[in-house]
């Protein structure tokens, strides 16, 4: 039995020497309750999503380009393409700085025609800055006329350029972003369209009715005259009924009335030399939008007289004979300028909340020397949203934001209906494997929000994605092992057969947390056997089966057959290693029935 002894002290040397190799070679090991260092932190990257429209574009390749120096630079991220409803997204990574949106080939329905046209030539836009989180940006017929006059400036592509272009863009078609608002399709507006939304989708369709003509033009040259328009006001936009405000104007009424959905809209065309013909002493009148009023998001269906030369002999009034209710205190000056007491939303709906309300009244320019009215008053609407509420996620997380009150829809993220003075309580909600980071905008700190509606305001909500041990364990920052054991520790006792040999099965349960994997590895059965560890690798709980094939047995000197039975007690170890650091042997038993 000396030989079996020496063998036994030599294996427990071993196993010791393995698990003090597996222990101080995982820098202390999972198994001993110690914090791992978090991951750390990459740039937050950017993506970039929205809708390319001249109608909504179906097939169009969008790609993104860095803007440096002024002009286009190298590619960003991958290209894609568009769907049926115009929309993309390009995810710009970690670039930083000024980039170049390019939307090329695809068809969409034209809105004047309701002929399916292909893109004959590339649609711009411009993002000023990628910074991180997910951005909105429409690529349209607008965008690109923005481009063409950004490029045609000293400096081309700078950003005081590109800011001057869009606002020259926004001003002249009443779009009060061109960047950020998602057209809608002007043959098939939908039910929750925003009053924004739909002002930009007829702006798209005037220009295709200015392509229409008579005279037809393409839309490149469409847009490099009224790009010659925006550049030379004076002397580059035609006067009468053919400069280019005119027959944009004509082009307006032409789709407004045979399509009711924009029916009170309106579009400025300011300085793209537009006139109307009135009756009376003055044959010109040029025309101007209404200002701004800060009662919730106001839209406007008309414009207004602006100015009739000699402006010095003229004053605007409000005609109070006008269709329509006439708001009280308010004035025009001789510019045609709207002031006064603001405008208020009109009364609840059945869930509570505020509904919009419709102005119209008429605007009358007056000679001051002879007193008397020289035009016929022509009418104009200004109707007025509730405050409305929206929110932006941002973060490479996911998770909801809860309002209450709800509101009414407004499009995605976008709650209405909220009077002046209403307090609206924001609630974040993380997705699985999402943490809430934070707001910004109009609340601050980690937790519930609760919004003074003033006026309209804008929430953003961060979400990131839950952080992870490294070692395996899920309650970060804790980091502590979730490995329980492998149970039973030891198998039952068997039997290994006579003096020719024979098998023993011993069988173990692996007990572990669900992320966790290991490998199961036994050592070399004592007397020249063999043995088997099935599976030899595994995640989470699992069976772990050890077979032993145990070699022929012959009789020593001092024992002559095998017709007797004796007991030899040997052992072998197997061992399951965790992805957690820890590492765990287990012994299996048998004996022997042979010679005595």
């Amino acid at each position: 039995m000396s030989h079996l002894r020496s063998a036994f002290l030599k294996l427990r040397f071993a196993l010791l020497a393995v698990v003090m190799l597996s222990v101080y070679g995982c820098g202390g090991g999972g198994g001993s309750g110690g914090s791992a260092a978090p991951p750390a932190t990459s740039a937050n990257p950017t993506v970039a999503s929205g809708v390319a429209s001249k109608g909504l574009l179906s097939g169009s390749q969008v790609c993104a380009y860095a803007i440096s120096g002024g002009a286009k630079g190298t590619q960003i991220g991958n290209c894609t393409t568009t769907n049926a409803s115009g929309n993309y997204s390009i995810d710009l990574g970690t670039h930083t700085g000024p980039v170049l949106f390019v939307a090329t080939g695809g068809t969409y329905v034209d809105e004047a025609t309701g002929a399916t046209v292909t893109l004959a030539s590339p649609l711009h836009s411009m993002l000023l800055n990628a910074a991180g989180g997910n951005v909105s940006v429409a690529i349209t017929a607008l965008t690109e006329l923005a481009y063409e006059n950004a490029s045609a400036r000293a400096g081309a592509l700078t950003a005081a350029n590109i800011q001057a272009a869009v606002a020259s863009v926004q001003n002249n078609f009443g779009v009060a972003d061109i960047i950020g608002t998602m057209p809608v399709n002007a043959l098939n507006v939908p039910a929750g369209a925003t009053a924004a939304q739909k002002t930009y989708a007829l702006a798209l369709a005037t220009l295709s009715q200015y392509m229409k003509g008579p005279p037809a033009t393409t839309l490149a040259a469409a847009l490099q005259t009224m790009q010659a328009c925006l550049a030379a006001p004076t002397t580059g936009c035609g006067s009468g009924a053919t400069s280019v405000g005119s027959m944009l104007n004509a082009g307006m009424g032409a789709f407004q009335a045979g399509h009711p959905a924009f029916a009170g809209l309106t579009l400025p065309m300011n300085g793209f030399g537009g006139s109307n013909t009135s009756s009376g002493a003055i044959a010109l009148l040029t025309r101007k939008q209404l200002p701004s009023i800060t009662v919730g998001q106001t839209t406007y269906s008309q414009t207004v007289i602006s100015s009739i030369t000699p402006a010095s002999t003229y004053t605007y009034s409000i005609d109070t004979l006008a269709n329509g209710v006439t708001p009280s205190g308010m004035t025009l000056d001789l510019n045609g300028n709207l002031s006064g007491t603001p405008f208020a939303t009109g009364a609840a709906d059945v869930n509570g909340n505020q509904i919009a309300k419709t102005y119209t009244f008429g605007v009358c320019a007056t000679d001051t020397i002879s007193r008397t009215t020289t035009t016929t008053c022509p009418q104009t609407s200004i109707t007025v949203l509730p405050l409305q509420l929206t929110v932006s996620m941002a973060g490479s997380g996911s998770g909801t934001v809860t309002p209450s009150p709800a509101g009414n829809s407004c499009g995605t993220n976008c709650y209405s209906g909220f009077a002046s003075g209403a307090s609206v309580t924001l609630t974040p909600s993380a997705a699985a494997g999402s943490t809430f980071a934070g707001w910004s905008g109009a609340c601050s700190g980690t937790g519930s929000c609760v919004v003074a509606m003033s006026a309209n305001k804008a929430v953003s909500a961060t979400f990131n994605p839950a952080a992870t041990c490294s070692n395996g364990a899920t309650n970060y920052p804790t980091c502590t092992p979730t490995v329980s054991a492998v149970t039973p520790t030891s198998a039952t006792l068997g039997s290994a057969g006579s003096c020719s040999g024979g098998t023993l099965t011993a069988t173990f349960q692996v007990a572990a947390a669900s992320n966790v994997t290991w490998t199961a590895a036994g050592d070399t059965p004592v007397g020249g056997g063999t043995l088997v560890v099935s599976p030899s690798a595994g995640s989470g709980s699992g069976t772990v089966t050890v077979t032993i094939n145990v070699p022929a047995q012959s009789p020593s000197s001092s024992y002559s057959s095998c017709s007797l039975t004796y007991t030899l007690g040997t052992f072998n170890t197997v061992t399951v290693t965790f992805s957690d650091g820890s590492s765990i042997p287990f012994t299996v038993y048998w004996t022997f029935v042979g010679v005595t």
